[in-house]
């Protein structure tokens, strides 16, 4: 399966939902500027083969970076098989950095998440190394573009958003729709996401970029500008998980 571009410097190379990569796979993006590139996420790790393709299909033989928006593991499990074949620093915030190098299966939430069904009861974690921790309001350059790292515990304690340019790669914190994940895993809090969510209002975004399900390529700010609202109601916001 070939990648889908969304922009003239974002593409899709991974995503189950999309039967793009393997279906425990989180949607992965490519960001590059022809000369280039990082992954923003790195799916599950369990055909890692197919996301590396993609990435050649677009043009992409070398990265600079693997982006990983938290440490759950159908986004950071490929980054170590990933970097093997494509190169690229690993980067993410603590405290999810810590647990891609070496947390347990329950800080992880992965053994809460093979009881319910949502991994196989044979799925191991893949760790791997993490080259660079990531802070609120760094950046990351790809070549003449800039990642902007936006910290917004809620979906886990470490989640980082990144905007590029007028888009905004949301990992599990906000979803088209104005909904939110949250699960009953180790991390994850409603009151992290009142008290954090304000850092992604005002940002002008136009793509929003999710770790799953739809994608949006125009109109992104008032979804996320939806879930900030929603946040401020007595009742829970609507929850995408």
């Amino acid at each position: 399966m070939a990648a889908i571009h969304l922009t003239p410097n974002i593409a899709l190379v991974g995503g189950g939902v999309y039967g793009l990569s393997h279906l425990l796979d989180c949607n992965v993006y490519l960001i590059h500027d022809g000369r280039e590139a990082a992954l923003i996420d790195a799916g599950a790790g369990v055909e890692p083969e197919r996301i590396v393709a993609n990435v050649r299909e677009a043009g992409v033989e070398r990265l600079e970076s693997i982006l990983l928006t938290h440490a759950h593991a159908d986004h950071a499990c490929g980054a170590e098989a990933i970097r093997s074949v494509l190169g690229g620093q690993i980067a993410a915030a603590d405290p999810d950095a810590g647990l891609i190098v070496a947390g347990d299966d329950e800080a992880l939430g992965l053994d809460a998440a093979r009881r319910g069904g949502t991994y196989p009861p044979d799925y191991q974690y893949r760790h791997s190394r993490v080259d660079r921790i990531l802070h609120h309001g760094d950046e990351v350059r790809i070549g003449r573009l800039a990642a902007a790292t936006l910290a917004v515990p809620s979906h886990s304690l470490g989640s980082v958003c990144f905007q590029v340019g007028d888009a905004l790669l949301s990992g599990d914190v906000v979803f088209v729709g104005g909904t939110i994940s949250l699960l009953n895993v180790p991390g994850c809090e409603l009151a992290n996401y009142r008290a954090n969510m304000r850092r992604l209002a005002g940002l002008g975004v136009r793509a929003l970029l999710p770790g799953h399900s739809l994608f949006c390529l125009e109109g992104g700010q008032r979804h996320i500008d939806r879930a900030i609202t929603e946040l401020g109601y007595s009742r829970p916001p609507r929850n995408l998980s």
